[in-house]
């Protein structure tokens, strides 16, 4: 399934285990074609027993990433950061990016807001030292 998911990044937006329930979800972007879904569905049916919830999403993990990666080499955000991300990732169960900062403030969660919307979450966290 994940092989599914991961070849076409523009229609699917990441899966995940939930091991309560023994459930995979899929996460399929609201604008991927129906064919995107019936391969899904294809996968239910040769799964058997497996518990598969298939989600529509808004964004893609194609979306994303183009997000994340702008976000993040972004001069603008890394000086409004004070540095660089401390951390960053996809989190397909809330379809949006997380970023690690050392400093969350409501300007800045407001700002970050202002610009990508629900792309992006800022996560408070600690820098660590050598």
């Amino acid at each position: 399934m994940s092989t599914l998911v991961e070849s076409d990044p523009s229609a699917y937006a990441g899966v995940y285990y939930v091991e309560a329930g023994n459930v995979y979800h899929v996460n399929v972007a609201a604008h991927a074609p129906q064919s995107a879904l019936n391969m899904i569905a294809g996968l239910v049916v040769q799964g058997g027993d497996m518990g598969l919830v298939v989600h529509r999403v808004p964004h893609s993990t194609a979306e994303l990433r183009e997000t994340m990666r702008e976000f993040v080499e972004s001069p603008h955000w890394t000086e409004r950061l004070g540095g660089s991300p401390l951390s960053w990732g996809l989190d397909p169960v809330h379809n949006r990016v997380v970023v690690g900062v050392a400093e969350k403030n409501a300007a800045l969660d407001g700002e970050v807001r202002q610009a990508y919307g629900d792309k992006i979450f800022l996560e408070q966290q600690e820098r660590f030292s050598t």
